[in-house]
């Protein structure tokens, strides 16, 4: 009789237990947890045009007030069934998410909604690129660009470019030159004389400096590429915050100019423009700061 009064007190605690860890469980999962019950407020929203080549890859929303459990939700328009995706990666100024390769191209695009816990927010709309768009159609025609240097501030800052010939609908791509993936990047303004993007504030610093790409659609007509990229120039660090720089004798930088123009002209003859495009910013930056010491 002891015997059965004892387990069957054992299986009363067991239950207890369980019920316990369940109730924790769903309170973790709905209540709680701050990424799942904080009110959906965002930002800065700017959801990219669709592209055929975005199915099977990444694509990434910009924005401010991402959370790490939020989820995105592509529904076609104008009715249709909708597709809850989990994001690649979520930081508080973007989302990432993988377009299903799989997924019906719609005409008139997606809405997408943010999901987070148990609430939901529609948050813009993904539009299909027209191919007849003169903004994503017309050849690419610079002059005149102006690439500022890099500098600590201008993490999560607006950075202009000025030039003449940007279109509304282009896209800055930024690239290590010492390698890595490029990033493209949020544009706050264009206008034919200058193009403002947002630099990403979570960035790493690149010593080489970065390769920017203007990018303008994706299509080929008659084995013209209409909408190629072109390679504005090189974003390099400020030679005046360069700490070796500054210990530099003036002898110094006349050797460093000569090492630059030389390195410029050999990469020029190579074809090289990329490469001679950074060695002339080099040699720029250095001729400033030689012009800048020799007043002091």
């Amino acid at each position: 009789m002891r015997m059965k009064k004892y387990l069957l007190l054992l299986a009363s605690i067991a239950t207890m237990g369980f019920a316990a860890t369940s109730c924790s469980d769903e309170k973790n999962d709905g209540g709680e947890d701050p990424d799942l019950t904080t009110p959906i407020e965002l930002s800065g929203v700017v959801i990219p045009t669709f592209q055929e080549s975005m199915k099977g890859a990444n694509v990434t929303i910009q924005g401010k007030g991402f959370l790490g459990k939020d989820k995105i939700v592509l529904t076609p328009r104008p009715s249709g069934t909708a597709v809850e995706i989990a994001p690649a990666e979520i930081t508080a100024s973007k989302l990432v998410f993988k377009f299903p390769s799989d997924l019906a191209t719609s005409e008139e695009g997606w809405t997408l909604t943010l999901k987070r816990g148990t609430q939901s927010k529609e948050i813009g709309t993904m539009m299909p690129e027209d191919p007849e768009d003169p903004e994503l159609t017309t050849p690419i025609e610079l002059s005149d660009v102006v690439i500022p240097d890099f500098t600590e501030s201008m993490k999560g800052a607006s950075v202009t470019i000025d030039g003449k010939g940007f279109l509304g609908k282009d896209r800055v791509e930024l690239k290590p030159v010492s390698g890595g993936d490029a990033v493209e990047v949020t544009n706050s303004e264009v206008t034919d004389a200058k193009l403002v993007f947002t630099f990403p504030d979570d960035l790493a610093i690149d010593e080489q400096g970065w390769t920017l790409t203007l990018k303008r659609g994706t299509h080929i007509m008659s084995g013209v590429p209409l909408g190629a990229n072109y390679t504005l120039g090189v974003q390099g660090l400020d030679a005046a915050a360069d700490p070796v720089a500054a210990y530099m004798t003036d002898r110094d930088i006349d050797v460093a100019i000569r090492l630059a123009r030389e390195a410029m002209e050999s990469a020029a003859r190579d074809l090289d423009f990329t490469a001679a495009a950074r060695y002339r910013d080099q040699m720029y930056a250095l001729q400033e700061k030689q012009k800048s010491m020799q007043k002091k």
